[in-house]
């Protein structure tokens, strides 16, 4: 049994975007030993992690059922951005640290937060939101909830500039993030997100 930190990750793309991808990315010069190579020596016990199926969601547990140690075929089908989050969070607190990746690429924001979110939502009172409010939440968020996590990692923004959202998505994000502390049951839990613009 291990006793440590749990974060929840989740978005679209880039956030489920695999190790294996990450393996194929050109070196950087001048880095030994390079991310890239992180399949070829990753092996460390603390760092465990649980990938949501959205098919077929298996409930993480305190037993670690279901949970892998980062590395190998595991590890290849994870998250690369959760993984090396990890790692840094690991080697700085030295202590266990487990993942839960539940990501879905192309998604919009609207399926992460759960048609009550919305409805409690005064900012929304009489509007329709769409985009399919709930699709991922009730099967790839809400089992997780009795789980305990320290905080969340957030990767999700493009789908949603496609349609040219700007404010409307900065309230959704706020809808998004308040629903999901009232969930778990922590105002103050930290909640890191990506912010992407151009270079």
């Amino acid at each position: 049994m291990l006793v440590g930190e749990v974060w929840l990750c989740s978005g679209q793309s880039n956030m489920e975007y695999t190790m294996r991808k990450n393996s194929k990315v050109p070196s950087p010069p001048g880095l030994n030993p390079s991310p890239v190579d992180e399949l070829k020596y990753a092996h460390n016990p603390a760092i465990r992690i649980f990938l949501v199926n959205r098919k077929e969601l298996a409930k993480p547990d305190s037993l670690h059922r279901g949970w892998s140690v980062a590395e190998d075929s595991a590890l290849r089908s994870f998250s690369a951005a959760a993984y090396f989050f990890a790692k840094e969070l690991q080697k700085r607190l030295n202590v266990p640290v487990g993942m839960i990746s539940s990501a879905v690429p192309g998604s919009r924001i609207e399926p992460w937060i759960s048609e009550a979110a919305f409805a409690q939502d005064k900012y929304y009172a009489g509007q329709k939101v769409e985009g399919e409010p709930g699709k991922f939440y009730e099967p790839m968020i809400r089992p997780l909830v009795p789980f305990a996590v320290q905080g969340f990692l957030w990767y999700q923004g493009e789908t949603n500039c496609f349609l040219a959202e700007t404010v409307n998505y900065a309230h959704k994000m706020k809808t998004l993030i308040e629903s999901w502390r009232t969930a778990w049951g922590g105002s103050g839990l930290p909640f890191y997100y990506v912010q992407a613009g151009p270079v």
